[in-house]
């Protein structure tokens, strides 16, 4: 479930260049430009590492290759999501509070 939430939250950030202000910690902050795309990027990153580590077991018939590439996967999202909550607390910005004024005007 987290690897496909990560999966499309990482899609949307690398299409649109933004990271919704509920993930980065609120309406006051934000990630915007080539910073979200990256963050997006690892965020993706998991399927294609997940899929490399199971090839790479069966390839080398691993014993119980099923239930290591299982821990392997749940390692390999844990790992990338502390990661990209680390990042997001360092790479995000306060929004101006023009900006939040508009937002808020927006919504009413």
């Amino acid at each position: 479930m987290l690897q496909i939430l990560m999966l499309i939250l990482g899609l949307y950030a690398v299409i649109k260049g933004d990271i919704p202000s509920w993930f980065v910690g609120g309406k006051g902050y934000e990630i915007k430009g080539w910073p979200a795309r990256g963050l997006g990027l690892l965020m993706m990153s998991t399927v294609p590492l997940a899929i490399l580590t199971t090839a790479f077991l069966v390839f080398f018939d691993a014993p119980n290759y099923e239930d290591v590439g299982y821990c392997t996967e749940l390692i390999i999202v844990l790992v990338v999501a502390v990661a990209v909550v680390v990042l997001s607390r360092r790479l995000r910005r306060p929004v101006e509070e023009q900006e939040m004024e508009v937002e808020e005007s927006l919504l009413d």
